[in-house]
């Protein structure tokens, strides 16, 4: 009986000792994942609780409260280039961590995850830390590939289907005018009505939509060009010019909505060329596809947007 009473206090100390032993003075947790994509888009998505929500895992989410999964709450707190720092907790720990973007060759994305625990100073509390470690690093992988899935498709990304394509209206007419105001609806049919009616009388015939884009000069003044697409060369006047367009590659998207939605979707265009290091070689332009002094009801309204890419 003596030597089995030994035999279970030495496993006991032999166990403690282990703990001591094989339990490190703190966990570090990291957590990592690749997909394709590009590290701003990866970076925009991130570090902005705003953007976050949309591919967080857990539903039901409120901002007010902060992000929040499996009990334990989510914050961002600094963000630096292509790095954010994030805070996990709850009422009985704090753990800062950091989450690191990377650009990997092949138009390719790593995000690196990661964070320390102090491993605890009795044996008890060093197995309640080591399961902590364990927890947060299955919730960062949850979260991680949550963020993967999303990222990795492009119409999450940019609200917008956006393909790459060539034009075959490379003929146009247009005409320019500025104003101190966003033009109405009224001046660029007004516009549009001219172009057609010059067309006519020289004899071309108009083969595709009308086109328009607004460029804001300054803080004051919109510049507004609408063209439209002929079957061949015809020569201009004082108000009207004609003018080839390379038929190069472009950037489309299909639109439904007015010009709120319609400036939506231009930014959405610039954002994935600047997270894509796309060069656009002239102004992106407008296809007015549905009619809109037909139409007046503008959330009916299709509007396909061209952007010149190289």
């Amino acid at each position: 009986m003596k030597r089995k009473l030994i035999a279970l206090f030495l496993i006991f100390v032999m166990a403690i000792a282990s703990i001591y032993v094989l339990t490190p003075k703190r966990h570090v947790v990291s957590r990592a994942v690749a997909f394709p994509g590009t590290s701003n888009a990866a970076y925009r998505f991130a570090s902005d609780e705003s953007k976050i929500i949309k591919w967080w895992p857990a539903s039901h989410q409120n901002l007010d409260a902060g992000l929040v999964y499996k009990d334990d709450s989510f914050h961002v707190m600094e963000k630096f280039h292509q790095v954010v720092n994030i805070s996990i907790h709850n009422k009985d720990f704090q753990i800062p961590t950091t989450l690191s973007i990377l650009t990997l060759p092949g138009d390719s994305v790593a995000i690196n995850w990661q964070g320390s625990i102090p491993g605890g100073s009795n044996p008890i509390d060093k197995i309640k830390q080591y399961r902590l470690a364990s927890r947060v690093g299955d919730q960062m992988e949850d979260i991680l590939h949550a963020f993967a899935n999303f990222m990795s498709k492009p119409i999450n990304i940019y609200d917008y289907a956006l393909t790459i394509t060539s034009i075959k209206d490379t003929m146009l007419i247009a005409s320019k005018f500025a104003d101190t105001v966003y033009p109405s609806t009224a001046a660029v049919y007004q516009v549009i009505h001219n172009l057609k009616a010059y067309a006519q009388k020289q004899g071309a015939e108009v083969t595709g939509s009308p086109m328009l884009n607004v460029t804001k000069l300054d803080n004051k003044q919109f510049q507004t060009m609408v063209a439209i697409p002929v079957n061949k060369e015809i020569p201009g006047n004082s108000h009207i010019f004609n003018r080839r367009m390379v038929p190069g590659h472009f950037l489309i998207t299909d639109v439904k909505g007015g010009d709120s939605t319609i400036q939506e979707a231009l930014q959405q265009v610039q954002f994935y060329f600047d997270d894509n290091r796309k060069i656009s070689m002239a102004i992106p332009f407008q296809y007015l596809i549905t009619d809109r002094m037909i139409e007046k009801d503008s959330s009916k309204w299709v509007t396909r947007i061209y952007a010149p890419i190289m």
